[in-house]
């Protein structure tokens, strides 16, 4: 009697990462103001089997938030920063469990203009 070979998951399969990201601007002309707010989510999908153990952020290609190391099902964080009006983002979620497995969110946006 052979045992099944059990196929390793995909990240895919165990790893999930999403990113909302939201701006809101005020004032006008060189007094306009924006405020944007990131929420990020990095969850095991096994519940368990496969706990996230990193989550980092990078804004237009540099590092802005790192989480450390954490054994979690679940990672979630909102942050926020202030920008000026019209200024353009790209944002990269990026998170790694336990098996090294990694999984990226991108979006690009650009702060209102009022």
């Amino acid at each position: 009697v052979y045992a099944e070979e059990t196929v390793p998951p995909t990240p895919g399969d165990v790893l999930e990462v999403e990113l909302v990201i939201e701006a809101e601007s005020y004032g006008e002309g060189q007094e306009c103001q924006s405020y944007v707010t990131v929420h990020m989510t990095a969850r095991d999908l096994t519940g368990g089997s496969y706990p996230v153990e990193h989550v980092s952020l990078q804004v237009n290609g540099l590092p802005w938030f790192d989480s450390g190391p954490v054994s979690t099902t679940v990672y979630s964080k909102t942050l926020g920063f202030e920008a000026d009006c019209g200024q353009p983002f790209d944002f990269l979620l990026m998170a790694i469990n336990e098996d090294g497995m990694q999984a990226t969110a991108t979006k690009s946006m650009a702060t209102p203009l009022p």
